[in-house]
């Protein structure tokens, strides 16, 4: 079963290989868009933007507040 794992993911990386190969070189960019919808491409500024962004979606304040509630809810039914 190993045996035939390790021949599909050699197989795989082989044709990745002749793929990228097939294409030839490729520079990659890294840009995002801030809020205003600007290009940002510097490293720091990239990352600044993405601990922001995941930091809005992640944090929801009301949520919070929802399990809390919960919790008193159930405390005063079990009382």
């Amino acid at each position: 079963m190993n045996l035939k794992l390790a021949v599909r993911s050699n197989i795989r990386d082989l044709y990745r290989g002749i793929s990228d190969f097939k294409k030839g070189y490729q520079p990659r960019t890294n840009t995002v868009k801030d809020e205003k919808g600007d290009l940002v491409t510097d490293s720091r500024s990239i990352l600044a933007r993405w601990r922001k962004q995941f930091s809005r979606l992640l944090n929801v304040h009301g949520v919070n507040d929802v399990g809390q509630t919960e919790i008193n809810n159930s405390r005063a039914t079990s009382a």
